[in-house]
């Protein structure tokens, strides 16, 4: 097998979909004008090794997205964080596999079913079901499936059969010292091959969030070792404002107001719920700075460093901060960023972390109660931030879900009301439904189930649908059809192709 480009300058620049017929040896890949390029892979992220050995299969760490040709067959890879992923469709004897589900819609002439507005519900319980649960797959209006596929390598054969490769670990860490050390590793290949000079089209610089919690000001002291000089925090929240603290570290700190999104023109919104369900919008306000970034974040992987759990956290029960990062995919494509979550590295040795986070060496650095991650504690405090800096109570203030038009800027809210009225009206039978399931969750039914659970040493019992399903006003479950008509028409350039 062998791959054929299509580089195509209008298209989004870190996005791309490969196109395998059954029986046919090459792979059309369109793709955007910074994804680079070589004879047997592409890439658009960055890895832990070299950047021009195309081991990007192997590498132990993958912010981004790529492929390689093997003998007899192409293997595609998704990150190893959960904040992105490879969507793929199959239509006949033709198999799509895209890094943007926009994308992949469009080129296969599909598009989210209209009658169908639990795409946000969907999206929810598939992030919180973590890398445990790797069957994930959201409908579209002509029948089929859209497959998703995170943290994991896809081999496809000329036949089309498809292969699941589990991403390559690092070994269980043995204590605090191993566990930082390998981050700190980690940390610096991913920052070099992001920066390498050999990249044709863009070196990546490393931009930190930074937050008055534990897991962004962890990372700031680990990149600052790799010469990272930029961070950017959320400054209207006082309680989260991480400024002091990157100043301290020694960064040009950028500040950024989590709800400034609302005074952008041309509805903002529309391309984060294109990856439902768009939360992530508060970043809209720092694309400037993003571009051509290696974005270094916690998101949504701080957890597994808490140490009042009573037992490691399992990876298949997740809660709803597990989805954030995993609604910026279409602007981090259009703006041309990758995103690094390095604690991400130990999702896949929670019981190691959690028996690290309770050892009587980390007592001098735990300070009980919910909120309590003494390995990242000790990491900020021995590189000289005082103790009450951070760490006090969890803020997530880089995070705003949009229950209601109202939570939307004016603009997107006007634009989404007026495509809410291109659609048929909401029928009393499926209103009558929703308002049985907030009626539910009023019961605390799911709560009820864990506690009898708990109660009887029964496993703990994955989540029932009604929680997402309430979590939005109903009208807001067509906000997913709303971004993807209103992006679409960035990959019309492909169609022709």
């Amino acid at each position: 097998m062998h791959f054929e480009f299509r580089p195509l300058d209008s298209l989004p620049r870190l996005a791309w979909c490969a196109h395998l017929r059954r029986g046919r040896e090459a792979v059309e890949v369109r793709h955007g004008p910074w994804v680079e390029t070589a004879p047997e892979w592409f890439v658009e992220g960055a890895w832990a090794g070299p950047f021009g050995g195309g081991g990007v299969v192997e590498a132990v760490h993958l912010a981004g997205t790529a492929g390689r040709v093997e003998p007899g067959q192409v293997v595609f890879c998704s990150p190893h964080n959960l904040c992105d992923r490879l969507q793929s469709i199959r239509v006949g004897d033709d198999l799509y596999v895209s890094n943007s589900l926009v994308f992949l819609l469009r080129i296969t002439d599909d598009e989210p079913d209209p009658g169908y507005p639990y795409y946000t519900a969907d999206r929810l319980l598939q992030q919180q079901a973590g890398i445990r649960h790797p069957d994930k797959q959201l409908r579209t209006a002509r029948g089929r499936r859209a497959l998703l596929h995170d943290h994991c390598n896809l081999a496809i054969r000329p036949d089309l059969s498809m292969r699941r490769l589990e991403k390559s670990a690092i070994p269980a860490p043995v204590d605090y010292a191993d566990y930082v050390g390998q981050l700190d590793r980690i940390v610096g290949a991913v920052r070099a091959n992001a920066a390498d000079p050999t990249r044709r089209h863009r070196r990546y610089r490393p931009v930190v969030m930074i937050s008055r919690g534990y897991d962004s000001p962890a990372l700031a002291v680990l990149m600052k070792g790799h010469g990272a000089r930029e961070a950017v925090t959320v400054t209207d929240c006082i309680a989260d404002d991480g400024t002091a603290i990157g100043q301290r570290l020694g960064y040009e700190v950028t500040g950024f107001e989590r709800l400034g999104f609302q005074s952008l023109r041309d509805a903002p919104e529309a391309e984060f719920h294109a990856t439902p369900p768009g939360a992530d919008v508060v970043m809209a306000v720092c694309e400037e700075q993003l571009v051509g970034a290696l974005l270094v974040t916690g998101r949504a992987y701080g957890p597994l460093h808490d140490a009042a759990r009573r037992a490691p956290p399992d990876l298949s029960l997740g809660d709803v901060g597990a989805i954030t990062g995993s609604m910026m995919s279409e602007f981090r494509l259009r703006v041309g960023f990758f995103q690094f979550t390095p604690y991400v590295l130990a999702n896949r040795h929670p019981e190691a972390l959690h028996r690290m986070s309770v050892a009587p060496e980390m007592k001098p650095w735990s300070v009980g109660g919910a909120y309590d991650r003494p390995i990242l504690r000790r990491i900020v405090e021995e590189a000289g931030i005082p103790h009450e800096w951070f760490g006090q109570r969890k803020q997530a203030s880089g995070f705003h879900f949009m229950r209601r038009p109202n939570d939307m800027s004016a603009a997107g809210a006007a634009d989404f009301a007026a495509y809410l009225r291109t659609l048929p009206p909401i029928s009393r039978r499926r209103r009558w439904m929703h308002r049985s399931f907030v009626l539910l969750r009023h019961l605390r039914i799911d709560g009820i189930r864990q506690r009898l659970c708990a109660a009887l040493g029964l496993p703990p019992p994955r989540r029932l649908l009604v929680y997402p399903l309430t979590m939005v006003e109903l009208e807001m479950g067509f906000a997913f059809h709303w971004g993807y008509a209103r992006i679409r028409s960035r990959y019309d350039a492909a169609l022709g192709s």
